[in-house]
């Protein structure tokens, strides 16, 4: 069994992205979140299962969305990892990544809390039945989709330097202007 990269989810409305964020990574594709979040229309209510699925067919990945009970954890045929809707406190919708399971127990990737191992039956307590299952299709590739970053500028100032270095010259020189000022001002009040 593969070992899952947790992602944190950034505020209570990214546990979508990051559980995709999860699946994607799992597949050796790196994608900042906030790109994730364009692409499956997160917004103040968070991400829907559409925007879930569309994302990850954007990634060629095929996606089926279905509503099930307890029963499936039984199965052999089960693909991991996979996405599962949940609802937190009792009143708050929200996706976990389910990567295995292991002595009876379900594996957990929850972006708010962390990994964590809940038995089939804990877990049904706060499963609303709706699993989002993901394999990639055979057009799939693996894409690396850094974020820009500070150092992502360096190649754009470099093709500058003659502006920028005059930009500092200039600056140098303003300084010292000033600073010859206020001591001249500074005789003159004297």
């Amino acid at each position: 069994m593969r070992k899952i990269k947790l992602i944190k989810q950034h505020d209570e409305k990214d546990c979508g992205v990051a559980c995709l964020s999860m699946i994607l990574n799992f597949y050796d594709t790196s994608v900042p979140i906030s790109k994730l979040r364009l692409m499956s229309g997160t917004n103040s209510q968070g991400t829907s299962a559409f925007g879930l699925v569309q994302t990850l067919n954007d990634f060629q990945f095929q996606t089926q969305v279905f509503q099930t009970d307890e029963s499936i954890w039984k199965e052999e045929c089960v693909t991991y990892p996979l996405i599962a809707h949940v609802i937190i406190d009792g009143a708050f919708f929200h996706y976990v990544v389910v990567y295995g399971m292991k002595n009876g127990k379900l594996l957990l990737a929850d972006p708010a809390k962390g990994k964590i191992e809940r038995t089939p039956e804990e877990f049904s307590s706060i499963w609303t039945g709706i699993l989002l299952t993901t394999t990639p299709t055979e057009n799939y590739h693996p894409t690396q989709d850094r974020s820009n970053g500070l150092f992502s500028f360096v190649p754009l100032l470099a093709s500058h330097k003659k502006t920028i270095a005059g930009i500092v010259l200039l600056s140098f020189i303003l300084t010292v202007f000033g600073i010859i000022g206020s001591y001249y001002f500074q005789v003159i009040i004297d």
